[in-house]
């Protein structure tokens, strides 16, 4: 089964820039969904562009307190010489955590847009444009529905499917695979050598060690291949990647970003208090000349997505800024 989730966010904000608001474009999601998917509308132009998008759990009364579940950056794709609608593929994260969720998407950083829109927040371009009011698009469900007019809109939609991989791993755990070869004498995640994390191997049954995904920085479907020096079997592997997006993007202090910081501890905790369980720490965080923190990787801890933690940064000169923050898969 196919699903969609628009943007059904109540108004304008130049950080939603994609906003179908027809109800029916909301997502219930249902069981064993993965994103597969991202539509974005384009009028004519050359080059590329890139974008952020972001899937919310819609179910609350204002926007500001749905909660982030999935969060993806620099999404690329290429300007269409004829405008219409633009599809990029290569999503796999695993969304089987949200069922029953009603998801909503927005999208921001657009980049390789002329500046058309919401607020005039899409960042000028000699590329293409999004589409402005002067388009009206059709119903990307082909359902029958009445056509989008575009009036302070920026059409943008994403689609999940059912199914999943072979396997659905988090990322650093340890995990068996039953294949029909002889003995492995090979294997390889996403085109890298593992075999060297095979921990046992008997009756079928291949054992690796939590390594094996150690590389994989953000989620997704990979194929793991394994070979007994005459055939090969491939399997697909849904690793998930637990991060948090610190909110305290640029940090700041007296209104001035810290930027281009080093050694800075960074401890994050479960729930909402310091004595929480200890979810992350490391003292050689940075930020960028922007002062902006890099996301978290939280894999190794137990943390689920969705999770509401408590970060905690301390600098060298020490600046302390606390902040809550939930887990996501990024």
């Amino acid at each position: 089964m196919t699903q969609i989730i628009g943007c059904n966010v109540a108004g304008t904000t130049a950080f939603s820039q994609g906003r179908i608001s027809d109800a029916e474009y909301s997502a219930v999601l249902t069981a064993g969904q993965r994103l597969d998917k991202v539509f974005v509308y384009s009028l004519a132009g050359s080059g590329t562009g890139t974008f952020d998008f972001a899937i919310y759990d819609s179910g609350f009364s204002t926007k500001e307190l749905s909660p982030r579940r999935i969060y993806k950056t620099a999404v690329s794709f290429t300007v269409p010489a004829s405008s219409g609608w633009v599809e990029i593929s290569g999503f796999s994260d695993d969304m089987s955590a949200f069922e029953g969720q009603r998801l909503t998407a927005t999208l921001s950083n657009p980049v390789g847009f002329s500046a058309q829109g919401v607020s005039g927040a899409l960042a000028s371009s000699t590329n293409g444009q999004r589409n402005n009011s002067s388009t009206v698009l059709a119903d990307p469900f082909g359902s029958g529905l009445t056509p989008v007019a575009t009036s302070d809109q920026n059409a943008f939609y994403v689609q999940t499917v059912a199914g999943g991989a072979d396997y659905t791993q988090r990322k650093g755990s340890t995990f068996d695979v039953t294949y029909t070869l002889g003995t492995i004498t090979t294997a390889t995640l996403n085109a890298v050598n593992v075999f060297d994390h095979v921990s046992s191997q008997a009756a079928g049954t291949v054992s690796f060690t939590g390594a094996i995904t150690d590389e994989i920085t953000t989620s997704g479907v990979v194929d793991l291949v394994l070979g007994d020096g005459a055939t090969t079997e491939t399997y697909t592997v849904q690793v998930n990647v637990y991060g948090v997006v610190p909110s305290n993007n640029p940090a700041q202090k007296d209104g001035a970003a810290l930027a281009s910081l080093t050694g800075v501890q960074i401890r994050i905790t479960g729930g909402a208090n310091l004595d929480g369980t200890q979810v992350y720490y490391s003292g050689t965080e940075t930020t960028d000349a922007s002062g902006n923190f890099a996301t978290l990787d939280v894999s190794t801890s137990a943390a689920a997505a969705a999770d509401p933690v408590l970060m905690t940064v301390l600098t060298s000169a020490g600046n302390s800024i606390t902040s809550t923050e939930t887990v996501e898969l990024i």
